[in-house]
């Protein structure tokens, strides 16, 4: 059989629809934002902010109209009910004890197009969804799990999740990091620095590494790997532990040097004068 001659530029695909996020620093770094049909990995050590930012990415993108679903395997779906309320602006405590004037409030500012699930398989929660969020990898499940054993759990998860990511889906995971390979990211953010489980950052398009400092205040983000931007540059987020939201850093700009114009120099000249006129005319009275 002959294979048929084509052009190599008929591989080029149409460019895929691209979900802005919260963060400017994170959308220039994705060239605008995340886009469909890719696996994002946050990585980091318990209480990094993994969740955090997936709730809110979360809340974010069904905001701008995408059919998003979090999946909640790790934290359970309570909590992160909880961090979507105070995302819309309801207080924790009062959400916690289900005050009614809270849970108006948050359904109020909740998108209509975000949905929480929990005890469900990757299959599933993927039906009819632009966004998967899971929470996490290591303790999702798959329907393809035929072989007993974490590793094998995970690696079916993992390709349940490329499977996703080939029908288009934007797929968003937390992957638990190691302690040894938190220390390791701290001196050297490079993938080889982050990789703690398995092939799944190998398997991502983009992996976001997250390392907390100032007592949890602060969170420092790099990018081991990106298949989805040139920019690796990292960046801060603050975090608001009142709205279970991370804030761009922006940091303090030293005050800029005074610097002359020609409005300036014309006013220093006419000043100059008049001093110069006031003396002369008081010295021709004086004679």
């Amino acid at each position: 059989m002959v294979a048929t001659r084509t052009s190599p530029y008929d591989y080029i695909q149409p460019a895929a629809r691209r979900y802005r996020t919260p963060w400017t620093s994170l959308n220039a770094r994705s060239r605008g934002g995340l886009p469909a049909g890719k696996l994002v990995v946050l990585t980091g050590m318990p209480g990094a902010g993994k969740t955090g930012v997936a709730v809110q990415l979360a809340r974010h993108l069904a905001i701008g109209g995408a059919r998003v679903t979090v999946l909640a395997t790790d934290e359970g779906a309570d909590a992160l009910a909880v961090r979507l309320g105070q995302l819309a602006g309801a207080e924790r405590a009062a959400l916690e004890k289900r005050d009614a004037r809270a849970l108006d409030l948050a359904m109020l500012y909740t998108p209509a197009t975000l949905s929480l699930l929990a005890d469900v398989s990757i299959e599933r929660a993927t039906v009819d969804v632009d966004v998967l969020i899971v929470d996490s990898i290591q303790t999702a499940r798959s329907e393809a799990t035929t072989t007993r054993g974490k590793r094998a759990q995970v690696e079916a998860v993992v390709r349940a999740l490329l499977g996703a990511k080939g029908r288009g889906v934007l797929v968003i995971a937390t992957s638990e990091m190691g302690r040894q390979e938190y220390r390791n990211l701290a001196k050297d953010p490079s993938l080889a620095s982050a990789k703690g489980s398995g092939d799944i950052e190998y398997q991502a398009d983009m992996v976001l590494a997250l390392v907390t400092r100032d007592g949890g205040r602060t969170v420092n983000v790099t990018i081991p790997k990106s298949r989805i931007g040139d920019d690796k540059t990292g960046w801060t987020w603050t975090r608001d532990p009142a709205r279970a939201s991370f804030v761009e850093h922006q940091p303090t700009s030293p005050t800029p040097a005074h610097t002359t114009t020609w409005r300036d120099d014309a006013r220093l000249t006419l000043w100059t004068l008049a001093i110069t006129g006031a003396v002369l005319g008081a010295a021709a009275l004086g004679k």
